[in-house]
Protein backbone atom coordinates (compact mmCIF):
# COMPACT_ATOMS: atom_id res chain seq x y z
CA UNK A 1 0.00 0.00 0.00
CA UNK A 2 1.26 3.47 -0.92
CA UNK A 3 2.13 5.52 2.18
CA UNK A 4 0.34 8.74 1.11
CA UNK A 5 -2.85 7.84 -0.68
CA UNK A 6 -3.34 4.13 0.09
CA UNK A 7 -3.07 2.97 -3.53
CA UNK A 8 -3.01 -0.78 -3.81
CA UNK A 9 -1.27 -3.09 -6.21
CA UNK A 10 1.36 -5.74 -6.51
CA UNK A 11 4.72 -4.57 -5.27
CA UNK A 12 7.75 -6.82 -5.01
CA UNK A 13 10.47 -6.30 -2.45
CA UNK A 14 13.72 -8.26 -2.16
CA UNK A 15 14.21 -8.96 1.55
CA UNK A 16 17.94 -9.03 2.31
CA UNK A 17 20.05 -8.21 5.34
CA UNK A 18 22.00 -4.98 5.61
CA UNK A 19 25.31 -4.83 3.76
CA UNK A 20 28.70 -3.36 4.59
CA UNK A 21 31.43 -1.91 2.39
CA UNK A 22 34.97 -1.80 3.81
CA UNK A 23 36.68 1.36 2.60
CA UNK A 24 40.21 0.34 3.56
CA UNK A 25 43.20 2.65 3.23
CA UNK A 26 46.82 1.52 3.59
CA UNK A 27 49.35 3.46 5.70
CA UNK A 28 50.40 5.11 2.40
CA UNK A 29 46.81 6.19 1.69
CA UNK A 30 46.12 3.65 -1.06
CA UNK A 31 42.70 2.01 -1.24
CA UNK A 32 42.34 -1.78 -1.05
CA UNK A 33 40.42 -3.29 -3.97
CA UNK A 34 39.15 -6.75 -4.68
CA UNK A 35 38.65 -8.32 -8.10
CA UNK A 36 35.77 -10.79 -8.10
CA UNK A 37 33.88 -12.83 -10.62
CA UNK A 38 30.26 -11.65 -10.59
CA UNK A 39 27.63 -13.96 -12.03
CA UNK A 40 25.16 -11.11 -12.66
CA UNK A 41 27.43 -9.57 -15.29
CA UNK A 42 29.29 -12.81 -16.12
CA UNK A 43 32.62 -11.06 -15.71
CA UNK A 44 35.23 -9.93 -13.22
CA UNK A 45 34.76 -6.57 -11.48
CA UNK A 46 37.06 -4.33 -9.44
CA UNK A 47 35.28 -3.20 -6.29
CA UNK A 48 35.67 -2.72 -2.57
CA UNK A 49 35.49 -5.58 -0.05
CA UNK A 50 31.86 -5.93 0.95
CA UNK A 51 29.15 -8.33 2.01
CA UNK A 52 26.22 -9.13 4.24
CA UNK A 53 26.23 -8.14 7.89
CA UNK A 54 25.66 -11.32 9.90
CA UNK A 55 22.92 -11.38 12.58
CA UNK A 56 24.21 -9.77 15.76
CA UNK A 57 27.28 -8.36 13.99
CA UNK A 58 28.07 -4.64 13.95
CA UNK A 59 28.84 -2.93 10.65
CA UNK A 60 32.41 -2.29 11.85
CA UNK A 61 32.97 -5.96 12.71
CA UNK A 62 31.49 -7.04 9.38
CA UNK A 63 33.77 -4.60 7.52
CA UNK A 64 36.85 -6.01 9.24
CA UNK A 65 35.72 -9.58 8.49
CA UNK A 66 34.96 -8.88 4.82
CA UNK A 67 38.27 -7.05 4.33
CA UNK A 68 40.24 -9.99 5.70
CA UNK A 69 38.16 -12.67 3.94
CA UNK A 70 38.26 -11.03 0.52
CA UNK A 71 41.72 -9.43 0.51
CA UNK A 72 43.80 -10.92 3.34
CA UNK A 73 44.23 -7.40 4.79
CA UNK A 74 43.65 -6.22 8.35
CA UNK A 75 43.52 -2.68 9.67
CA UNK A 76 42.33 -0.25 12.28
CA UNK A 77 38.60 0.49 12.25
CA UNK A 78 37.94 4.14 11.61
CA UNK A 79 34.48 5.58 11.54
CA UNK A 80 31.27 5.24 9.59
CA UNK A 81 31.36 7.11 6.30
CA UNK A 82 27.60 6.85 5.96
CA UNK A 83 24.63 4.63 5.31
CA UNK A 84 22.78 4.43 1.99
CA UNK A 85 19.84 2.50 0.57
CA UNK A 86 21.40 0.47 -2.28
CA UNK A 87 18.15 0.08 -4.25
CA UNK A 88 15.11 1.53 -2.46
CA UNK A 89 12.82 0.65 -5.38
CA UNK A 90 13.16 -3.06 -4.60
CA UNK A 91 15.00 -3.43 -1.29
CA UNK A 92 14.51 -2.16 2.25
CA UNK A 93 18.06 -2.92 3.40
CA UNK A 94 20.82 -0.43 4.05
CA UNK A 95 24.47 -0.38 3.07
CA UNK A 96 26.95 0.77 5.71
CA UNK A 97 30.29 2.24 4.60
CA UNK A 98 33.06 1.79 7.18
CA UNK A 99 36.48 3.40 6.94
CA UNK A 100 39.39 1.14 7.89
CA UNK A 101 42.80 2.78 8.29
CA UNK A 102 46.32 1.31 8.14
CA UNK A 103 45.23 -1.76 6.17
CA UNK A 104 48.10 -4.18 5.57
CA UNK A 105 48.35 -7.70 4.15
CA UNK A 106 48.00 -10.18 6.98
CA UNK A 107 47.21 -13.59 5.61
CA UNK A 108 45.62 -15.61 2.91
CA UNK A 109 42.43 -14.65 1.13
CA UNK A 110 39.65 -16.78 2.58
CA UNK A 111 35.89 -16.62 2.62
CA UNK A 112 33.34 -18.31 0.45
CA UNK A 113 34.66 -21.19 -1.70
CA UNK A 114 32.41 -19.93 -4.53
CA UNK A 115 34.19 -16.58 -4.58
CA UNK A 116 37.13 -16.12 -6.92
CA UNK A 117 38.98 -13.06 -5.67
CA UNK A 118 42.29 -11.21 -5.95
CA UNK A 119 43.37 -8.07 -4.09
CA UNK A 120 45.46 -5.04 -4.91
CA UNK A 121 45.89 -1.43 -3.84
CA UNK A 122 45.80 1.74 -5.91
CA UNK A 123 46.06 5.41 -5.09
CA UNK A 124 42.81 7.31 -4.64
CA UNK A 125 43.46 9.41 -7.79
CA UNK A 126 44.05 6.16 -9.72
CA UNK A 127 40.84 4.68 -8.31
CA UNK A 128 38.89 7.78 -9.37
CA UNK A 129 40.43 7.45 -12.85
CA UNK A 130 39.38 3.79 -13.00
CA UNK A 131 35.81 4.91 -12.27
CA UNK A 132 35.92 7.55 -15.02
CA UNK A 133 37.43 5.02 -17.47
CA UNK A 134 34.77 2.40 -16.69
CA UNK A 135 37.20 -0.07 -15.09
CA UNK A 136 35.21 0.20 -11.85
CA UNK A 137 31.45 -0.10 -12.45
CA UNK A 138 30.13 -1.28 -9.09
CA UNK A 139 27.77 1.45 -7.89
CA UNK A 140 28.64 0.97 -4.22
CA UNK A 141 32.35 1.50 -4.95
CA UNK A 142 31.49 4.74 -6.73
CA UNK A 143 29.32 5.77 -3.79
CA UNK A 144 32.18 5.06 -1.39
CA UNK A 145 34.42 7.54 -3.23
CA UNK A 146 31.69 10.18 -2.98
CA UNK A 147 31.43 9.53 0.77
CA UNK A 148 35.22 9.73 1.15
CA UNK A 149 35.29 13.03 -0.74
CA UNK A 150 32.38 14.37 1.31
CA UNK A 151 34.22 13.57 4.54
CA UNK A 152 37.49 15.00 3.26
CA UNK A 153 39.31 11.68 3.65
CA UNK A 154 42.62 11.40 1.81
Amino acid sequence: MHADDRRRGDFYIIDVADWVVAVALTPDGEIVLVRQFRFGVNDFTWELPAGLIDPGETPAAAAVRELEEETGHVGRVGHSLGVLHPNPALQANRCHFVLIRDAVPHGEIGGDPNEETAARTVTLPEFRAWIREGRVTHALAVAAVALLDDRGVD
